[in-house]
């Protein structure tokens, strides 16, 4: 509730209508015959989207849902928590992961609080990481702080598939990097949120996310390197 408010500019600049993604590769034309000798190559295996793709890109159908949802939560003055954040604690802080279905949700509930018609259509969103330290202050620099921060993504017997570091300088863009609303960075008294989109990640990681199975937050903040995992047995129902 406390973030709704805060963030609903905020996402609704960020989603500013990314084109979206659709896979497949192009049908060859002419009908040419194989040449003596040589073979037809092998076609190659569609790629099985795995439990993050969804968390990162969820469908048309999947943002009308959330909007929905979090419209008709709005409407109620519901305290319920979003369903699509998860939050995994540490000694040090913790660290909240709100998916892109969630980040719609929060959007179309703050619609609804404001007494505003629910919009019809919603991008792909992106996904935010609240990071918790109480050393930090409003609109403070982070990476004064935090050594490092990094998403890093892992197929379903635990091998890593991609790594995606952060930007952590306030006014520094980047793939994962600090938002801004009113030009201003989101750094508060106790937080800060990262953010990034499926939609603007290069190729590789784009295809690290759509078969990854799990993902790690890892922190470093001069106390080690702090990991705070995120998976299907721990958020069974994350949308």
């Amino acid at each position: 509730m406390w973030r709704s408010s805060l963030l609903l500019a905020l996402l609704l600049a960020l989603g500013a209508c990314a084109p979206t993604m659709t896979s497949g590769s192009e049908a060859l034309g002419g009908g040419s015959a194989t040449q003596p000798g040589r073979t037809e190559p092998t076609p190659s295996q569609p790629v099985v989207a795995g439990w993050v793709y969804p968390l990162f890109s969820p469908s048309e159908e999947a943002r009308k849902e959330a909007c929905d949802a979090g419209y008709a939560a709005g409407m109620a003055g519901s305290k319920e928590s979003n369903p699509g954040e998860a939050t995994v604690s540490g000694a040090n802080g913790d660290v909240t992961f709100q998916s892109s279905w969630g980040s719609v949700y929060n959007v179309c509930k703050a619609y609804a609080q404001k007494t505003e018609a629910k919009p019809e259509v919603i991008p792909v969103l992106d996904v935010l990481l609240y990071v918790f330290d109480p050393r930090l202050k409003s609109y403070s620099d982070p990476d004064a702080l935090f050594q490092g921060i990094s998403m890093v993504f892992y197929d379903a017997e635990g091998k890593e598939l991609g790594r995606l570091p952060a930007t952590l300088n306030k006014w520094s863009k980047g793939v994962l990097s600090i938002p801004q609303s009113n030009s201003k960075p989101s750094v508060y008294d106790g937080y800060f949120v990262l953010s990034t989109n499926y939609n603007s990640l290069p190729g590789n990681l784009r295809a690290a996310v759509t078969r990854a199975e799990s993902f790690d937050v890892l922190i470093s903040r001069g106390r080690g390197v702090e990991r705070y995992s995120f998976n299907k047995a721990k958020f069974p129902t994350l949308r």
